[in-house]
C-alpha cells in the first residue's frame, strides 16, 4: 500500500542524478530494453483492462472544503498526485470551485516542477550528501547496499558517487507511482493546473519541491533506510497491496475511512507522519491563514494531497484552531 501513500500525500519522484556509462555493451542494453518493454506492456495491458471494466468513473471524486473570511474564499481540495483520464470530471462542486478560483495553490506546480527545488548544483549536492565522515555502506546492511548498487549501476551511477549520497535521495528517485495508464499528468493536481494555465489563472506554489526534499533529508537515517528497503522490494512484496481499482474507487467515493486505512498500512510511524504530514500541514495552514487575513477579495483553490486533510491534524484542523469555520462541501 505504500505506493498509494506516495500517490496521495507526498510530492516525490525526483529523477535520480546519473551519468551515462559508455562501457555498457549494446547487447546488454538490448536485452535490458527488451525485458523492460515486455514488463511495461504486461503492466499496461493489466491496468487498461482494469480501468475499462472496474473503476467507477461515476463517483463524485471528492474531498472538498470551503472557508470564507470577509470577501475572500478558499477552497481546499484533496488530490491524488497520479491518476487516469477516465476519472474526470470529478464532481460538480469542484468544477464550480475551479471556475470561481482566481488563484490556484498547489503544493507543487507539477507541470513546471523543478526537481532540484530551485537549488544550485552545489546546494543540491550539499543537501543530498552525508555531512559527516559516514558513507552509504555504513548505514545500509550488505544485502540492501548490493541491491541498490545493482539498480544504480544500471542507471549509470558509479559506486564512488553512490557512497556519498544519503538514503532518502534514492527513496525519492526510485519510488514508482506510475503504472500503465496511471500517470502523473493525469493526477488531480496536474489536471487542474494545466487547465489553470490554459485559462490564465494565477498559480502560486504552497511549497515547491524544496519542502519535500528538506522533509526527507531531516528524517533519521533509520527511517530513511526502512523506506529504501521497501522501495527496493516494491516489485516483490505485493501480498498486502490493494489493487489500483479499489484505490481509485476509494477516492472517487470520498471514502475517508478506507483512505485512513491506506495511510495506516503505509505509514512508518510517528516520525514519518510528522515530517511528511503534520509539519507541512501546519505550514500550509499558516500560508492560507495569511491569505485569509489579507482578505484581497479573491477566490483561491488549494490543491493538496488528500492525506494532508484526513489524517489529523489536517490542514483544515489547523485552520479551525485559528478560529475559521471550515465547511465540508464534498
Amino acid at each position: 500500500m505504500k505506493k498509494y501513500v506516495a500517490m496521495l500525500g507526498m510530492s516525490l519522484l525526483l529523477t535520480a542524478c546519473t551519468t551515462t556509462h559508455d562501457e555498457t555493451t549494446s547487447g546488454e542494453e538490448t536485452a535490458n530494453d527488451e525485458e523492460h518493454v515486455e514488463a511495461e506492456a504486461d503492466t499496461e495491458e493489466e491496468t487498461e483492462q482494469a480501468t475499462e471494466t472496474d473503476i467507477d468513473t461515476e463517483g463524485e471524486g471528492g474531498f472538498l472544503w470551503k472557508i470564507e473570511e470577509g470577501e475572500t474564499t478558499v477552497y481546499l481540495q484533496g488530490t491524488i498526485h497520479a491518476g487516469i483520464e477516465e476519472i474526470y470530471p470529478l464532481n460538480e462542486e469542484l468544477e464550480v470551485a475551479f471556475d470561481e478560483a482566481d488563484v490556484l495553490l498547489p503544493e507543487i506546480d507539477w507541470p513546471r516542477m523543478d526537481p532540484t527545488g530551485g537549488l544550485s548544483e552545489e546546494e543540491m549536492m550539499d543537501l543530498m550528501t552525508f555531512d559527516d565522515d559516514r558513507v552509504l555502506s555504513d548505514v545500509l546492511d550488505g544485502e540492501t547496499y548490493e541491491a541498490l548498487l545493482d539498480v544504480m549501476a544500471s542507471e549509470g551511477m558509479p559506486e564512488d558517487m553512490l557512497e556519498q549520497i544519503e538514503p532518502w535521495y534514492f527513496v525519492m528517485g526510485l519510488e514508482d507511482v506510475e503504472a500503465g495508464e496511471i500517470t502523473l499528468d493525469q493526477g488531480v493536481d496536474y489536471h487542474y493546473l494545466e487547465r489553470g494555465y490554459e485559462e490564465g489563472k494565477e498559480i502560486r506554489e504552497l511549497e515547491g519541491q524544496i519542502i519535500s526534499l528538506q522533509a526527507m533529508e531531516e528524517q533519521s537515517y533509520e527511517l530513511q533506510v526502512e523506506q529504501l528497503e521497501d522501495v527496493l522490494n516494491q516489485d516483490h512484496d505485493v501480498e498486502d497491496e490493494i489493487g489500483e481499482v479499489d484505490f481509485f474507487n476509494m477516492y472517487m467515493h470520498g471514502d475517508e475511512e478506507a483512505m485512513f486505512g491506506v495511510w495506516e498500512d503505509g505509514s512508518y510511524g510517528d516520525e514519518y507522519d510528522r515530517t511528511n504530514l503534520f509539519d507541512r500541514n501546519e505550514r500550509n495552514a499558516n500560508i492560507i491563514d495569511e491569505i485569509l487575513q489579507e482578505d484581497d477579495g479573491q477566490t483561491y483553490l488549494a490543491l493538496i494531497g488528500t492525506f494532508h486533510y484526513i489524517i489529523e491534524p489536517g490542514v483544515q484542523h489547523f485552520l479551525e484552531e485559528k478560529g475559521y469555520t471550515v465547511e465540508r462541501i464534498n
